[in-house]
């Protein structure tokens, strides 16, 4: 489901340990950072407890990928009649359920293929050496979707420009498709049953 956290965090939302893992393990995206995607300036100062303090960004939004994709602009706004803290605006899309279908369920059904190969993987494993390995595969596997962002980044730049948010998903959604069949070393005819009835021909570009 689209998932938001929001709040007055007391610290920049991407500095807390928590925020860090929901990032790590789960692409969660704190959206002050990326607020350039909408045409906004990134990491944009909401607070300033005294006139002569230094202003911090300790308000924000994280969100999940699947909040992420029905998020359309974001704005932080300053007014008088609340001096220390700003305002920070969402415009969030009304299809944002069609959407979440579209881009997102099929990567549901290729971390279920994943966190099965990983049993398989650890089955014999002490705990300690399970989580090890784990770490070690994850690691391989974000490598792998970083790999893919960096063949992608001159689309991802024409949809940024563009405003084009639906394209922008598009690409982040095959993109990470194809790290985890990469990951899982699944021929075409296994990708083709992992993302049946799950939107994958939604991502082709």
């Amino acid at each position: 489901m689209p998932t938001i956290i929001a709040g007055d965090f007391n610290k920049e939302p991407s500095t807390i340990h928590s925020v860090r893992v929901l990032k790590r393990e789960e692409n969660w995206i704190d959206v002050g950072e990326v607020a350039d995607w909408w045409g906004r300036p990134p990491c944009e100062p909401t607070c300033r407890s005294r006139k002569r303090a230094k202003p911090t960004r300790i308000d924000g939004y994280v969100v999940n990928p699947a909040a992420m994709i029905t998020i359309h602009d974001m704005e932080v706004e300053k007014h008088e009649i609340i001096p220390t803290h700003s305002i920070i605006r969402l415009e969030i899309s009304r299809k944002a359920m069609k959407e979440e279908r579209t881009y997102m369920r099929k990567v549901g059904s290729l971390k279920a293929l994943f966190e099965k190969r990983m049993q398989e993987l650890t089955k014999d494993m002490e705990p300690k050496e399970a989580r090890s390995k784990r770490e070690e595969e994850v690691k391989k596997l974000h490598s792998d979707m970083d790999q893919n962002f960096d063949e992608a980044n001159s689309i991802f730049g024409k949809a940024k420009e563009a405003r084009d948010m639906d394209l922008y998903w598009r690409i982040w959604s095959k993109e990470v498709e194809y790290a985890y069949i990469q990951w899982l070393d699944l021929g075409n005819k296994e990708a083709e049953q992992a993302l049946a009835g799950r939107g994958g021909k939604a991502a082709t570009i």
